[in-house]
């Protein structure tokens, strides 16, 4: 059921939050933000951030899927620190990590800080955290692993390089490139928000150097809709009702609209 979906996307998009921390404080900074960001390990079943160096070496944050616990991996992937976040809230589990990042030497206050950007304030934020709908994180790992797959393959589509990665403020498994002087896109999975009222493959175009796109000129989709907001314009494809053919169409529908405006 999607309840049960919504419920595991929201849960993960607090708790990676703290990943999310880690990489603002820890990481090199860019420009783009993208320094923050996080990606789902199909393989490993985890949600990660980014390698950044201690007095003893590089490190990097997981999240295990399976069994909620935040992991710490060293550079050859051994891990050197656990942190369960069944039985504690938030604040818990951040003050949880005070002695790994005194063993290591990491400034624990400036970890501490709030992010840059404010997510949803979700009603579980001060409950501790219990067991996730076995449906519901099942469905999530579907879902993002089809979304990493097909992010690939559009890229291969155009020839074009990104990473394919999950963005901690609006928590999206997505891409952005730019497919000429005149034109960037964006594609990816989003969770429920304020753009469509469940999660939604989405496929937004930017103009560039000047260039813009008149969406009230736009033609309906055969599949899926467009989306002409105050703060977002694009096309989404909700997930409640799609097949994995139907992302395929969507894409094939779109990707030449953009092109040819």
């Amino acid at each position: 059921m999607i309840q049960h979906y919504n419920s595991v996307d929201q849960k993960l998009h607090q708790l990676s939050q703290i990943i999310a921390k880690f990489n603002r404080t820890f990481v090199p900074k860019k420009e783009d933000d993208s320094h923050t960001n996080l990606q789902y390990d199909c393989i490993g079943n985890r949600i990660l951030g980014r390698w950044f160096d201690t007095e003893k070496g590089k490190v990097i944050i997981g999240f295990h899927l399976d069994s909620l616990t935040f992991l710490v991996y060293d550079s050859q992937w051994k891990v050197i620190f656990e942190n369960k976040a069944i039985g504690k809230n938030q604040v818990e589990i951040e003050h949880s990590f005070k002695p790994f990042c005194d063993q290591y030497h990491l400034n624990f206050e400036a970890f501490q800080q709030i992010l840059h950007f404010d997510i949803t304030a979700y009603s579980f934020l001060n409950e501790k955290y219990e067991p996730l709908h076995h449906k519901g994180i099942e469905d999530w790992k579907k879902w993002r692993k089809i979304a990493f797959n097909v992010c690939g393959e559009l890229l291969e589509n155009l020839q074009l390089k990104s990473e394919i990665r999950i963005w901690p403020h609006h928590f999206d498994t997505g891409i952005y490139t730019e497919v000429n002087e005149n034109i960037g896109i964006g594609f990816g999975l989003a969770m429920k928000d304020t753009v469509c009222n469940a999660p939604y493959f989405y496929f937004s175009a930017y103009g560039l150097n000047g260039y813009s796109i008149n969406y009230d000129l736009l033609t309906p989709l055969q599949v899926g809709r467009w989306k002409n907001l105050p703060n977002w314009k694009g096309a989404v494809l909700e997930i409640e009702t799609a097949s994995e053919n139907d992302i395929y169409r969507f894409i094939n529908e779109v990707r030449p609209i953009y092109l040819n405006v």
